[in-house]
């Protein structure tokens, strides 16, 4: 995978996150439904504990998409190819060039 690859996986990966993390705010809603019994409490209570373990998983999940940013910028930086040290070169030679045509020439 390229970079820009790398880079659509995270966004697709933090949108799941995302989702997750809607998906506990939809469940923690669930606590405010007037149903009154002792099962109505050990209900609330498990959706709780859910709701509360899938905003975690939304936060390793986010972990997952910041790894893949930061490894797309080092697939990037490990293959551009070598233009400015290339580049660079021809300027230094162009000016030793330069400086010994100036000078007279080699000797």
């Amino acid at each position: 995978m390229d970079g820009d690859e790398l880079r659509r996986l995270a966004t697709r990966v933090t949108a799941v996150a995302e989702q997750a993390r809607r998906v506990a705010v939809r469940a923690g809603g669930v606590s405010g439904v007037s149903w009154q019994s002792a099962a109505a409490e050990a209900f609330r209570a498990r959706l709780a504990e859910e709701a509360h373990a899938v905003r975690g998983a939304a936060g390793e999940v986010d972990s997952v998409a910041r790894a893949l940013m930061r490894h797309a910028q080092a697939v990037e930086v490990a293959c551009t190819p070598l233009v400015l040290p290339v580049a660079a070169a021809g300027v230094l030679a162009g000016r030793v060039w330069r400086a010994t045509t100036e000078a007279g020439g080699p000797r």
